[in-house]
């Protein structure tokens, strides 16, 4: 749904969470191709068919906590089973060391396009390299199912260089829109101590 917000600032109700969404995709030729970079001992990232829910949202919440991610949080136990056991659904984990570490979740359920749903990595391994050795992987598994269009979405709740990690890789923005939501937090889909460079609003600013 598209709405028509008016110049200026528009005030967002107490317990709502507020986020500026970009989406951003790219294609075969928008593609910027580096050199093949050497997995570290003991790092895999491998796609995972069988990945059960108990450890999905495990995964989920480690990764997403400080950026805090929901949707996945707000459905059924079932509802999460088929959607990651679909046949257009691919998910790859990154272990480090024996240990879930990040993952990537695609879409393919539209011809000719592939969605990254999420991607992410644990707060402990950011800066390590971890998630550009992904990208790379996940970029080419895409193109080689003859995607035209491979795109995402990320918002500003979410790592403060996302954009520009994008970028790197060919993505280019396209379009925003506001996601509007219970905070999390609030609703005990998350501890209040949950990503705390978010501010929770309970009451009203006046």
């Amino acid at each position: 749904m598209s709405v028509s917000l008016p110049d200026g600032t528009t005030a967002i109700s107490p317990g709502k969470l507020a986020a500026i969404a970009t989406v951003m995709e790219m294609s075969p030729a928008d593609r910027r191709l580096s050199s093949p970079a050497q997995w570290p001992d003991g790092w895999q990232f491998e796609r995972v068919p069988d990945f059960g829910v108990d450890r999905y949202l495990s995964l989920f919440r480690a990764v997403g906590r400080d950026h805090l991610w929901y949707a996945r949080l707000l459905m059924a136990s079932d509802e999460i089973a088929a959607a990651i056991a679909s046949a257009t659904t691919a998910i790859f984990v990154l272990s480090i060391e024996g240990e879930d570490a990040g993952f990537a979740e695609l879409d393919l359920s539209e011809p000719g396009s592939c969605e990254i749903v999420y991607f992410g990595v644990v707060r402990e391994h950011i800066g390590k390299g971890a998630a550009a050795l992904m990208m790379e992987r996940v970029v080419t598994f895409a193109f080689e199912r003859s995607v035209k269009r491979l795109w995402l979405h990320t918002n500003t709740n979410d790592h403060q260089r996302a954009v520009s990690f994008y970028r790197r890789f060919g993505f280019r923005p396209v379009r925003q829109f506001l996601e509007l939501a219970e905070d999390p937090r609030l609703t005990g889909l998350y501890d209040q101590s949950a990503a705390p460079h978010i501010p929770i609003f309970r009451e009203s600013i006046r």
